[in-house]
């Protein structure tokens, strides 16, 4: 899936996919979501970038796992050179609270910094950079006030299940 840097994303459908712009107050913009046949700014990524990624993928697949997508991405272009490379955290797609925007990554961008030498929009490193731990009350909060005071379209794995399995036993009651 291909979304220019600093677009709207627009990614999934359903009730519980936030990655869908109308359900939020400011703009949902899209980094990382690349694909050969369009070009992406490169450079060297600031040392912290890296680990603050790491740090929210590995909390968003725990965390957010009902939000995680089936299957993996192909890189482009590592298949481009004749390497089939299915990017292990393509699956996981992470929110980070900006200066009224909120960010929308894919976890692939691990993969692009590393091996394409990809270089986000400045903005954007310093939110993922200064984004409070992944999933925490601070960063719903952070999300919160980012999104003009209106609570995220978001839910942790566990509230998710709950509702899940306390919708059968309010049709029994019924």
């Amino acid at each position: 899936m291909y979304y220019a840097d600093l677009t709207p994303c627009s990614y999934g459908s359903g009730r519980e996919s936030p990655l869908i712009p109308e359900k939020w107050q400011v703009p949902l913009l899209a980094v990382g979501w690349l694909d050969r046949g369009h070009g992406h700014p490169q450079g060297e990524a600031p040392p912290e970038l890296r680990p603050a990624l790491l740090e929210m993928i590995e909390s968003a697949r725990s965390l957010f796992s009902h939000l995680g997508y089936r299957g993996l991405h192909t890189c482009s272009f590592c298949l481009a050179d004749g390497v089939t490379e299915r990017i292990a955290t393509s699956r996981v797609n992470l929110l980070i609270p900006g200066d009224g925007v909120v960010w929308a990554a894919t976890g692939g961008i691990l993969h692009y910094l590393d091996a394409h030498a990809y270089l986000p929009p400045q903005p954007f490193i310093e939110a993922a950079v200064a984004c409070p731990e992944y999933g925490s009350p601070a960063w719903f909060a952070a999300l919160t006030e980012t999104n003009a005071g209106v609570q995220p379209p978001v839910r942790l794995t566990s509230d998710w299940l709950a509702e899940l399995r306390a919708r059968p036993a309010a049709r029994k009651e019924s």
